[in-house]
């Protein structure tokens, strides 16, 4: 059955986490010597030997996963936590993507003057910054401050996603750039989901089995639910200033081309 630590959750030795990670590295190793033997490849597995290519998928994977882990996050400890009804919880978290699609268009427009070093490390140093300010704003309970810090979130956002994919479409020779963009897409679907899968392993580790409940945001007194989304969102900033390094270690090259 379940390898369970003390508190009764699965352990890292359970098959069904064990079970699916082995499947998926059998089948991405028979995907690889498929593309290696095939006449006409889905993708050109020469794009991986490019360093600037691999490094900016790798940042933007972070990037999402971020993302979409504090959109998981943050719903369950405004609500439930600080009692934010679904309205004001929304209109909350509404701040990262206006904040984000303001900056977006700017951050594009200056990647074709400045490149995409700068923009793409001061982006993911300033979603680092916010993600801190967001754990100690809701540690100490200052809703005003953890949006303010959700807008620095999304500015940040903001800077790096246009500059970073048209970084890594312009590392790719003309002739790949569909399948450029088919790996970038895949890397964002990716990041949508290890952000997901990443929060809601620490936000579960975080909570206790209570007698009488179920293992779940029910019930679970406001305190965990706040010190489950703070290890979250120092998490987070640590993939935010993994993402900075990748970024600000990359050497540029290739022709502008913008992508939103």
């Amino acid at each position: 059955m379940f390898a369970l630590n003390e508190a009764g959750h699965a352990g890292f030795g359970s098959p069904l986490l064990i079970g699916p990670l082995l499947v998926g590295l059998l089948l991405l190793i028979g995907f690889v010597r498929r593309e290696q033997r095939t006449i006409s490849p889905l993708i050109d597995l020469g794009l991986f030997r490019n360093a600037v290519f691999v490094a900016g998928n790798a940042a933007g994977l972070l990037s999402y996963a971020m993302l979409f882990g504090a959109f998981f996050v943050l719903p369950f400890v405004l609500e439930r936590a600080y009692g934010d009804s679904s309205l004001t919880a929304g209109l909350r978290l509404s701040v990262i993507p206006v904040a984000l699609g303001l900056v977006a268009p700017l951050s594009g427009a200056l990647y074709d003057r400045l490149g995409a070093r700068l923009l793409t490390v001061s982006g993911m140093v300033a979603a680092l910054v916010g993600l801190m300010a967001l754990s100690v704003a809701l540690e100490t309970g200052r809703l005003t401050l953890a949006t303010a810090a959700l807008a620095l979130f999304g500015i940040g956002q903001g800077l790096f996603t246009a500059p970073n994919n048209s970084a890594i479409m312009a590392s790719a020779a003309a002739e790949q750039s569909g399948q450029a963009g088919g790996v970038l897409f895949v890397m964002r679907s990716l990041g949508m989901s290890l952000g997901i899968s990443l929060a809601s392993v620490i936000l579960a580790w975080q909570l206790p089995v209570l007698p009488g409940h179920p293992q779940a945001t029910l019930g679970i007194p406001a305190q965990v639910l706040i010190q489950g989304a703070v290890a979250s969102f120092i998490v987070f900033a640590a993939l935010a200033g993994a993402a900075a390094l990748l970024c600000f270690v990359r050497t540029e090259r290739g022709t502008p081309r913008t992508v939103q």
